[in-house]
C-alpha cells in the first residue's frame, strides 16, 4: 500500500457507545451482584437446562411491554446480565454427557444439533478465541432454525435476520417474551447486536463476555417449550432446508497450491509480520490456521470470513481517507461491509479508492469469493447458518486461506524475497494474475467451450450408408460456398480477428471447419476479458450470449439423441415408413442445422471478444445490435423446439437455419 495511506491500528474497532453496551455494561452489573443469581433470588435456569420463561417475563421484564421492539437497550441489556450469568454457571458446571442428554432434544429444532454440541466443547476452552466462535456458529445456527421454523407457516422467509425478527409470524410461533429477548441479544444495532458485532469482524477475542454465548444455547434450546404446535411438529419433524452445497470451486481447484502442515510455520510467520492484520485480532489468525491443520474446515472458515473482512475494512477507510468507519456503526450509520468494501463507488458517489489501491485482479479475487450472485458468497452462506460446517470440504477452506494469504503478502513488513517458500510465491502469483471464474463472462466462456466441443459430436453421426449423397445434396441446395465464405468473412471482418483472419485462410468448402471454430473460440477463451463493474449493457449482451449458448448445447443434444435413437430402429426395422421417411429428411437437414450452429459459435465468440467495446455503441446502434442477438436467441430457442425427439421437424428447422443465415448477412453486411 501507499505510504501516506497507512492502515489503521485501533486498540477496538467497538465504537464507545457499542464497547459501552457489551463490555461496560456487563462489568458494572456484575460488580452490583453478590452472587450469580439476582438480588431477589430468582431463578431462571430449571433444572432440565431449560429457561424459566415465567420468570423472564414477570421478573426481568416485568415494567417492559414486550409486545413491541425494546426502546431503552442499555436497561434491557442490565436486566439480561443475571440471566446469562446463570446459564453460564449451568453450562458450565455440566459435561458433554449431561449436556447430550438434556439438550439434544430440544435443540433438534434447529437440525444442527452437532453444530451445538461444537459450541459446548469451545465454551469450555480457555481460549478467549474459542468463545467467539462458538458465538458465530450459534447464531449462524439460530438464525438458518428460525427460519425454517418460520417456513411452517408457508411465507417466503425474509432474507435478513433483522427482518425476519420482525415478523407477526415468529411473535405468533414463539410468544412476546422470546422475540423482545432476541432483539435485545441479535436485534437492531442499538441493542447488543451480537451476531452483527462477531460476524462482520469487529469484536476483538476478549471483548464479548462468553456468558452471552452460553444464554444464547440455552435460550435456543428453550424456544419449544414456548410452542406447542412446534412441539406436536417436532415429534414428525421440521422440514429443514438442505445445506447450500459450495461446489463451485471445482472451477478454480488448480487455481492455488494446497496447503498442508508442512507450511504452517511459514504462514504463521507471515501473519505475525503483515500490516494487513490487526495485532488485537492476531489470535483469530493463528487460531484459523491451526484449526485448518487439524482439518477443522469449517471452523477455520468461521474464523477467517470476519477477520477478511475486518482487515479490508482498515484498507478501505485507509484508501478512502475515512478512518472513523473503521468502528462499528451507530444507529444512524450504515456498516462499513464487503458490498461497500468492493463497490465501485461510496455511497456518497465519490470513486472507490480501493479499487486503484488493489487492482483488478485482487478485486476480482473478492468479488468472485463474496459478491457475484453465481460465486460461491462463501460469507453469506455460511453467516446465515446455509452451509453444513462440520462437513466442510478441505477446498473451500485452503482458497478461502489463500485467498488471506495472498493479501498478507501485499501487505507483509517484509521484502517479499523474505518469503522464500516457492508455495506462498505460488499463491502470491495466483493472485496477482486471477481472472474471475464466476463472473458472467466467465460462465459464457466455459459454455462457450462446451458448445464448440459437442458441435464434434455432430460430425460422427451414426447413419445408414445410403443416406450420404442426399445430405450432400441438400446442403448444397440451401447455402452455397460462396455465401457461406460472404457471411463468415462479414462476422470476422467486424470483430477483433479482423487482422488476424485473412480470407485466404477461411474453409473453402460448403462448411465451417471445426479445427478453424475451435481455434477462434480458444482465442477469445483465452483473452483478458476486462470483467470488473461491467455496465448494464455489457451484462444485457452477456446475458443474451449465455441464453443462446445453452438453447445452442440443448440443440446438439437432442439431434445425438434422435441419431442413436433413429438409428438403432433403422437397424433392428422398428421404422414404421412415415417414421423412415422423416428419418431420411433428419439425416438430410443435420449439416445445414450444423452450419447454423457453428456460425452461432462464431458469433458468441467474436460478441465476446468484442464486449469491451460495446459501451461505445450508442442509441439506434446499439438497439439494433440487441435486437440481432435477441433474434439469434429466437433462432435457437425455436430450433431447440423443433428438434427434440417428440417434435422431429426438420423441414421446418432447416427453414430457419436459412432464415438466420440470411438475417445474419445481412447484419454484418
Amino acid at each position: 500500500m501507499s505510504h501516506g495511506n497507512k492502515l489503521l491500528n485501533p486498540s477496538t474497532c467497538l465504537s464507545p457507545t457499542v464497547q459501552n453496551l457489551i463490555c461496560e455494561t456487563w462489568k458494572i452489573s456484575c460488580n452490583k451482584l453478590q452472587t450469580t443469581f439476582s438480588a431477589n433470588g430468582t431463578k431462571y435456569v430449571n433444572e432440565d437446562g431449560s429457561l424459566d420463561w415465567v420468570n423472564l417475563r414477570e421478573v426481568t421484564f416485568k415494567d417492559f411491554d414486550i409486545s413491541s421492539t425494546p426502546e431503552d437497550f442499555h436497561l434491557c441489556v442490565t436486566r439480561l446480565v443475571p440471566v446469562s450469568l446463570q446459564c453460564h454457571d449451568f453450562i458450565s458446571d455440566i459435561t458433554a454427557e449431561t449436556f447430550t442428554e438434556l439438550f439434544r432434544n430440544k435443540l433438534m429444532l434447529t437440525g444442527q444439533w452437532q453444530v451445538f454440541l461444537e459450541c459446548f466443547h469451545l465454551l469450555q476452552s480457555k481460549n478467549e478465541v474459542n468463545s467467539v466462535l462458538s458465538l458465530l456458529l450459534c447464531t449462524a445456527a439460530l438464525e438458518r432454525a428460525l427460519g425454517d421454523v418460520f417456513l411452517m407457516k408457508n411465507s417466503p422467509c425474509p432474507f435478513l435476520l433483522k427482518d425476519l425478527l420482525a415478523t407477526d409470524e415468529l411473535r405468533e410461533i414463539f410468544s412476546d417474551v422470546a422475540i423482545f429477548t432476541l432483539h435485545i441479544l441479535i436485534g437492531p444495532p442499538r441493542s447488543l447486536n451480537l451476531r452483527n458485532v462477531a460476524w462482520h469482524g469487529f469484536a476483538a477475542p476478549s471483548e464479548i463476555p462468553k456468558q452471552y454465548v452460553s444464554f444464547l444455547m440455552v435460550f435456543t434450546a428453550s424456544l419449544t417449550i414456548q410452542c406447542d404446535t412446534l412441539n406436536s411438529q417436532l415429534t414428525t419433524g421440521i422440514n429443514h432446508r438442505q445445506p447450500f452445497q459450495l461446489s463451485h470451486f471445482q472451477h478454480c481447484k488448480d487455481l492455488f497450491p494446497d496447503i498442508t502442515s508442512e507450511d504452517v510455520i511459514s504462514i504463521q510467520q507471515l501473519f505475525k509480520t503483515s500490516d494487513f492484520i490487526l495485532p488485537i485480532m492476531q489470535q483469530y489468525w493463528q487460531a484459523a490456521l491451526q484449526y485448518y491443520a487439524n482439518r477443522r474446515y469449517g471452523l477455520c472458515c468461521v474464523l477467517l470470513l470476519p477477520q477478511l473482512e475486518n482487515s479490508l475494512r482498515r484498507l478501505f477507510c485507509a484508501a478512502n481517507r475515512c478512518p472513523e468507519r473503521v468502528l462499528t456503526a451507530e444507529s444512524s450509520v450504515f456498516y462499513t461491509t464487503f458490498d461497500e468494501i468492493l463497490s465501485s463507488t461510496q455511497p456518497s458517489g465519490e470513486v472507490n479508492e480501493i479499487v486503484t489501491e488493489l487492482g483488478d485482479s485482487y478485486m476480482e479475487l473478492l468479488n468472485d469469493l463474496l459478491i457475484y450472485l453465481e460465486g460461491p458468497r462463501i460469507r453469506d452462506h455460511i453467516s446465515h447458518g446455509e452451509v453444513d460446517i462440520l462437513q466442510l470440504h478441505q477446498s473451500v477452506a485452503n482458497h478461502l486461506l489463500c485467498v488471506c494469504i495472498a493479501f498478507c503478502l501485499k501487505y507483509s513488513t517484509q521484502d517479499i524475497r523474505e518469503h522464500a517458500d516457492t508455495k506462498l510465491t505460488s499463491i502470491r502469483d495466483a493472485a496477482a494474475n486471477y481472472r474471475s471464474c464466476f463472473h458472467p463472462v466467465a460462465y459464457l466462456k466455459r459454455s462457450l467451450i462446451s458448445l464448440s466441443t459437442e458441435l464434434t459430436n455432430l460430425e460422427d453421426l451414426p447413419k445408414p450408408d445410403s443416406s450420404d449423397g442426399a445430405t450432400t445434396s441438400h446442403l448444397l441446395s440451401g447455402i452455397g460456398c460462396d455465401k457461406l465464405q460472404k457471411i463468415i468473412r462479414a462476422i470476422l471482418e467486424n470483430s477483433i480477428f479482423s487482422d488476424e483472419v485473412k480470407y485466404d485462410s477461411l474453409p473453402l468448402r460448403p462448411t465451417l471447419s471445426l479445427d478453424f471454430l475451435h481455434g477462434i473460440v480458444l482465442k477469445v477463451t483465452q483473452l483478458t476479458v476486462s470483467t470488473l463493474y461491467m455496465t448494464r449493457t455489457q451484462l444485457e449482451v452477456v446475458s443474451l450470449l449465455r441464453r443462446i449458448t445453452s438453447h445452442g448445447i440443448v440443440v446438439v443434444k437432442q439431434i445425438i439423441e434422435v441419431s442413436e435413437t433413429r438409428f438403432q430402429q433403422w437397424q433392428s426395422k422398428q421404422l414404421r415408413s412415415r417414421q423412415r421417411n422423416n428419418y431420411m429428411k433428419f439425416l438430410k437437414s443435420v449439416p445445414l442445422i450444423f452450419l447454423g450452429l457453428s456460425v452461432v459459435v462464431l458469433i458468441i465468440a467474436t460478441q465476446l471478444g468484442s464486449i469491451s467495446s460495446l459501451p461505445q455503441l450508442q442509441g439506434k446502434s446499439y438497439q439494433q445490435h440487441l435486437k440481432y442477438l435477441k433474434g439469434a436467441l429466437q433462432y435457437v430457442e425455436n430450433l431447440s423446439t423443433l428438434t427434440s425427439l417428440e417434435k422431429n421437424k426438420w423441414d421446418e428447422s432447416c427453414k430457419l437455419t436459412e432464415d438466420f443465415l440470411d438475417r445474419t448477412e445481412r447484419f454484418y453486411s
